[in-house]
């Protein structure tokens, strides 16, 4: 497989090694948790406003689709000071569960993706930028998806908390118990727009993780040279 291209302009330059290796957490030794938000539909305004009212730094995770749907959430939130990730355009299942396509089918699908949600946002937010980090939808990817990213100047990226919180049964309580008891050092939680126990369990969990001495930060502060 070709090695990757250098980063966008403004974007870390990670040597390739890097650029092409996964990221699921920061520093480990900081006291720092990065809090993101996958999707979009849901209750966007509402995670926006909790953020704001505790200055919570965050980035969120948009599916372009969602971008298009919502162009006026996604300048609210870039106006705010906000940061994006890529998380594709229609949050398909990049490796399908049966059959793997060929590589050469497969980029072709990431790098499509990839293209069509830089132009949603060019759409919604003329001047903004992701992050340089995407990430797969269901955190489904292999090295031609890596690669395939990396060529566009994007790493990948996933988390080291999960509280699951697009299951439906699980309320507030059960949400932020499983961020806040379980979170470490340079932890990236993945959250979800889409839950109204989120949006419940939001307040408690900034207050929590800021309680057990952890600053809050979005993926623009992730070190370059992980």
């Amino acid at each position: 497989m070709p090695p990757p291209l250098p980063p966008a302009p403004g974007r870390p330059h990670w040597p390739p090694s890097l650029l092409v290796t996964p990221l699921g957490h920061g520093d480990r030794a900081a006291s720092a948790v990065y809090l993101t938000f996958d999707d979009g539909w849901g209750y966007p305004d509402e995670i926006l406003s909790i953020l704001q009212g505790r200055r919570a730094p965050a980035t969120a995770c948009l599916a372009g689709l969602f971008i298009d749907f919502d162009p006026a959430f996604v300048r609210r939130w870039v106006g705010a000071g906000y940061s994006l990730c890529n998380h594709t355009y229609s949050h398909t299942q990049l490796v399908p569960a049966g059959p793997t396509p060929s590589a050469g089918v497969l980029a072709t699908r990431v790098r499509r993706e990839l293209i069509e949600a830089q132009a949603a946002l060019e759409r919604a937010a003329p001047g903004a930028d992701f992050v340089p980090f995407f990430r797969p939808a269901y955190g489904e990817e292999d090295e031609t998806v890596r690669y395939t990213a990396a060529a566009l100047g994007y790493r990948t990226i996933l988390w080291s908390v999960d509280p699951q919180d697009w299951r439906p049964k699980l309320d507030a309580a059960q949400v932020c118990r499983s961020v806040v008891d379980g979170a470490r050092g340079g932890d990236i939680v993945d959250l979800h727009f889409e839950r109204r126990s989120t949006v419940e369990a939001l307040p408690c969990i900034i207050d929590g993780l800021r309680a057990r001495g952890f600053q809050l930060r979005g993926l623009e502060s992730l070190p370059s040279d992980r």
